[in-house]
């Protein structure tokens, strides 16, 4: 989980395995891109 927000790594993890950029995630997720760097 990434800490203070309910999302699971794990999930983070596969979709930018399976190519989205770190720019979509974060901004699917609500976080910063570095948080999203920091759960990958």
């Amino acid at each position: 989980m990434i800490v203070g927000t309910g999302i699971r790594t794990e999930d983070v993890f596969q979709r930018f395995s399976s190519g989205e950029p770190l720019s979509d995630l974060a901004e699917d997720y609500g976080l910063r891109r570095d948080q999203i760097e920091a759960a990958i």
